[in-house]
């Protein structure tokens, strides 16, 4: 509107929040802007804003949470793993076979396991009724004369006897051999990762 001064008097234009009006005062020709928020409009704004900031607290949790478990995964990678330090069962059931037979007992884990190698021994007993158990779970099958030197040689100290060499086909550069007394009540795991 234009008052007799050529001077606008008034504007009023609505935006889909509130209502801002704007207006010329004639005496000092300096806009006056003026806003009113309309009360419904106002809570849709206060509740975007809450969204944001909970959008926000679950985007960092998250990022911490994938930090830690990465940082984890990376310590345990890089961490040496001593077998004789660990529960022998477990150690047993990790590069033996899993589930181990019931009767398998009196084992003993020695060894140290790294993210770029090592080596794992594991000596146990086990009643010859579940030896053919422990091969097929522990995919092992007779050694040829294509084994490697070393599980061709290997004897357990102390044992006299006929030694029965298994191997395990493996994927990678790991070794594995299971060398087993003639009566198939004792037996020594041998594994290791390049």
């Amino acid at each position: 509107m234009m008052n007799g001064d050529g001077l606008v008097a008034g504007f009023v234009h609505r935006a889909g929040i509130g209502e801002i009006s704007e207006r010329v005062d004639v005496r000092v020709l300096t806009p006056i802007i003026k806003f009113e928020l309309d009360p419904a409009a106002a809570r849709a704004q206060t509740l975007g804003k809450k969204m944001k900031n909970k959008g926000c607290l679950i985007a960092s949790l998250l990022t911490v949470a994938i930090a830690a478990s990465l940082a984890f995964a990376i310590k345990r990678a890089l961490t040496p793993r001593n077998l004789a330090n660990e529960d022998p069962r477990r150690a047993f059931e990790s590069f033996v076979c899993s589930p181990s037979p019931q009767s398998v007992r009196d084992v003993r884990a020695s060894g140290v396991v790294a993210f770029a190698g090592g080596n794992a021994a594991i000596e146990f007993q086990i009643d010859p009724r579940d030896f053919d158990n422990l091969i097929r779970r522990g995919k092992f099958r007779l050694a040829d004369d294509k084994a490697v030197e070393w599980i061709k040689e290997y004897r357990p100290e102390g044992v006299t006897g006929r030694i029965v060499r298994y191997v395990r086909i493996n994927e990678g550069m790991t070794e594995t051999a299971l060398f087993v007394a003639e009566d198939h009540r004792r037996a020594w795991f041998h594994e290791i990762q390049y």
